[in-house]
């Protein structure tokens, strides 16, 4: 974690702003973009969000957000670019250097040569303009650069927002970033999303990129929740980016929101679209007030009621003893449940809380930057736990987690009070079937069904008529050992996860940790009793591909994906885990029956490869061929090949990839494949092809796939 201290110790915060004219920024604008037409695009950059009143957008991309950002500080002046490619050498005559030059001479003062330092390393004394190529800093130079600009310095800053967070995961881009602490006292901060380019400096539109400009006119188009969409979108972007100590924009936003105390929260029933602009603001806006809100100021958010979901008034707020015996990756459960907007208090009793964290609520997908919402944007919350007791509160309510951060220690037994019991099920706890009876009925609103690799995280209706939950786990920790199996890895060390949610960020279903889903499969279908994902009954029988696809995702290796296989190699495990867990062939398998029909025309029609990457069901067959002839060993083998492989010899480009999956699958069937490979069109190198014609040549037969012999 970086040292720092707050933004008003670097004393600037209540530097008094000598407000320029908008002739006098137009003036500023115009020679910063002195000879540039368009801006190239570098790396992917993030936004500078504007809000302060001597700060302007330079450069925006088609939807209005800066790229490129100026201000005025005391007598000095900054330049932000959003990502440190920017300040790279570029060709003078290119967009990109000319901008680039503009930028010194005018944080100069128009001082052309000026002499120059470097924010990490340069003595400021002698330096007019300091050069800052993003990360960190010191606390100390951070003061000394707030310093020089105020005294008449001038400030060129590149940064690349989402990178920076990327390397700080414990940290927060807002508050803890060195460019933002630096820059926020001066109206500019970096935003956390990411912008296309190129930018055009004739459709730049920095009328529309500026926060407190449009708040002013959210404020005069009074006939809300109609309104200016274009300043909605800016203030979106504000108030997730200001940082919790500004003294520029939010008292103007705090005001502003708080005079208009009644809006529409989202629901499945009623979501909020991107044209309900205020109500979306407002879930925003509350949503950071409470994050930030002491424990007895948190309420129960409007809408908490419909997801996640009501806890009843009646059920018992208990204090439960949980013990950490070790320090486990990932997200430990505890089995209760925090109702929305009721302080809980977790209390040490033996060990230390300093560097554990508790984490309220699993639905840690973030659909801010949706267009329709069907619940509150972001409700999972973690907390710092330190001291003998933190008390804290969630205005969404959630179960709750413990999670081992930099510094815990273990074990830890700690008091959790004010919490509710929720249904879990853990296959490892002894008596857990014997007790499983009275366990479904316990209260909250959500519950889990824990293996040894893998937790289910449903809402509680869908397990209340779960009557064999140890069938249930074991069936899904053997499609997790089945694929650490296939793909020669570990049993993983931290549980795989699925949580149903009513809206996910992305897809039908999408990896990570945890694996998120709708709440589809946790609903009965037409004449069954329970949800896919815990009909153990059905799950035998036909299994679930799509629960399989995303173990999977979470399984590949990019070694021996490449291009246009990332949504089809994971597949190979979908096959597999039916296969050796449900008893269904491969070949047999119903997903894969209806994409053999399209492998004919695409062979008639000349086997074209880019099709071929287009279309994930095609190029499946393509793999399951080779199952279908040689079964999975050859598959785990290169796998395990895989794995072994130095860094230095695992293939990078496309071409390597498919090379060595040429040679490397040909050397573990024990045939060569590239006569194979080109009749699919896949394109492989002529020294991979030579490198295995040593073994005798395989073809499939063809007429299973109902193309005749050639």
């Amino acid at each position: 974690m970086l040292l720092a201290p707050p933004l008003a110790a670097l004393v600037l915060a209540a530097v008094p702003p000598q407000v320029p004219t908008d002739e006098a920024l137009a003036a500023d604008r115009a020679e910063l973009l002195a000879g540039v037409e368009t801006l190239e695009q570098v790396g992917l950059p993030g936004p500078v969000v504007v809000f302060g009143p001597a700060a302007f957008a330079v450069l925006t991309s088609a939807d209005g957000q800066a790229v490129v950002a100026a201000a005025r500080y005391g007598a000095g002046r900054v330049v932000a670019f959003g990502h440190s490619g920017y300040l790279a050498e570029a060709p003078p005559d290119s967009g990109r250097g000319r901008l680039l030059t503009n930028a010194f001479r005018w944080a100069a003062g128009g001082d052309e040569g000026a002499a120059t330092a470097d924010a990490r390393s340069g003595d400021l004394s002698g330096a007019r303009v300091v050069r800052w190529a993003g990360g960190d800093l010191p606390a100390e130079r951070q003061q000394e650069l707030l310093v020089f600009v105020r005294a008449g310095g001038g400030l060129v800053v590149g940064e690349c927002p989402w990178g920076w967070q990327q390397l700080h995961p414990g940290a927060s881009l807002r508050d803890d970033a060195p460019a933002n602490r630096v820059l926020a006292p001066m109206g500019l901060v970096f935003g956390p999303t990411t912008l296309g380019g190129p930018y055009p400096v004739a459709s730049s539109r920095p009328d529309l990129a500026h926060a407190a400009r449009a708040l002013e006119r959210l404020r005069a188009a009074d006939g809300l929740p109609a309104g200016p969409a274009e300043a909605a979108r800016v203030l979106e972007r504000a108030i997730s980016a200001l940082p919790a100590e500004d003294e520029i924009l939010l008292p103007a936003l705090d005001a502003f929101f708080r005079s208009r105390p009644g809006f529409e929260p989202p629901s499945e029933q009623r979501p909020l679209a991107s044209e309900d602009l205020l109500s979306r603001l407002q879930v925003l806006f509350w949503t950071r007030v409470w994050a930030e809100a002491p424990a007895a100021e948190v309420p129960a958010a409007p809408g908490a009621e419909a997801f996640p979901g009501p806890v009843p008034e009646t059920a018992p707020r208990v204090a439960r003893m949980v013990v950490a015996s070790r320090l486990e990756p990932g997200w430990i459960s505890t089995g209760l449940y925090a109702p929305a907007g009721e302080p809980v208090t977790v209390r040490a009793r033996r060990g230390r809380l300093d560097g554990w964290r508790l984490r309220i609520g699993p639905h840690s997908d973030s659909l801010v930057g949706l267009t329709v919402w069907k619940r509150w944007p972001e409700i999972s919350r973690v907390f710092a736990l330190a001291g003998e007791e933190t008390v804290l509160a969630s205005p969404f309510g959630g179960l709750i987690y413990l999670e081992a951060g930099a510094g815990a220690e273990a074990p830890v037994h700690l008091e959790v009070a004010g919490a509710v019991e929720a249904p879990f099920f853990d296959l490892r706890r002894p008596g857990a079937e014997e007790s499983w009876a009275e366990v479904r009925r316990r209260p909250a609103p959500w519950a889990e069904i824990a293996g040894k690799h893998l937790i289910l995280t449903l809402p509680s209706a869908a397990i209340r008529d779960l009557e064999e939950p140890a069938r249930l786990a074991r069936f899904w920790d053997r499609v997790v050992e089945a694929h650490c199996w296939l793909g020669a890895r570990p049993l993983p060390a931290r549980p795989e996860r699925f949580v149903a949610d009513v809206q996910i960020s992305a897809g039908y279903m999408h990896s990570g940790y945890p694996i998120m889903t709708w709440l589809d499969v946790t609903r009965p279908a037409a004449g069954r009793r329970l949800g896919l994902v815990v009909d153990v009954e059905r799950l035998e029988r036909e299994g679930s591909w799509g629960h399989f696809h995303e173990l999977g995702h979470n399984r590949q290796r990019p070694e021996w994906t490449f291009a246009g296989t990332g949504e089809v190699t994971c597949n190979l495990f979908s096959l597999h885990a039916g296969d050796v867990v449900c008893g269904i062939d491969p070949w047999e398998n119903p997903w894969l029956l209806g994409q053999k029909k399209k492998v004919a025309p695409y062979l008639a029609e000349g086997a074209d490869f880019a099709r071929w990457r287009r279309d994930p069901g095609l190029a499946l067959v393509f793999y399951a061929q080779v199952v279908h002839e040689f079964g999975w060993e050859p598959f785990r083998r290169v796998f395990a090949e895989y794995e072994a492989l130095p860094a230095a010899e695992r293939p990078r480009t496309d071409e390597e990839k498919r090379d060595q999956w040429l040679v490397r699958l040909s050397r573990a069937t024990g045939r060569n494949l590239g006569p194979f490979f080109r009749r699919w069109g896949i394109p492989v190198g002529r020294e991979a092809q030579d490198e295995v014609d040593d073994l005798p040549r395989w073809m499939p037969d063809w007429r299973e796939v109902g193309v005749a012999p050639r």
